[in-house]
């Protein structure tokens, strides 16, 4: 069963976000959060003054921050892997179709007829 182009690049392109996004939560995850809140924290700091303490809005902020981070840096994870993703896609349809033509000096090969090469 072969699948048009389209379809390949547009399967490629999902299976690899679903990686990126699995990537994501292996290695992206813990320093999303932490980088996150931390920069949430740098921010208090600058509206509220070191030490920061910890009232309702250093709290959102910090909190915000973490959220911020995990979700532009899973976002970031799984653009890449769908991009990955569909370039690979490409490269399967230009294998398959380089293998379903032949070249064009194998097809001029072939059609002599007067037996000259």
């Amino acid at each position: 069963m072969t699948m048009n182009a389209s379809r390949i690049r547009k399967v490629s392109g999902t299976v690899g976000a679903a990686v990126g996004f699995v990537a994501f939560l292996i290695v992206g995850l813990l320093p999303a959060v932490l980088y996150g809140g931390w920069t949430g924290l740098v921010i208090a700091g600058a509206f509220f003054g070191h030490p920061v303490n910890m009232t309702v809005g250093p709290k959102i902020l910090i909190g915000g921050g973490a959220v911020l981070g995990v979700l532009a840096v899973g976002a970031l994870f799984t653009v890449i892997g769908s991009v990955l993703g569909s370039l690979t896609g490409g490269a399967i349809e230009v294998v398959q179709r380089g293998m379903s033509h032949p070249a064009p000096a194998e097809a001029k090969a072939d059609n002599d007829t007067d037996g000259t090469h």
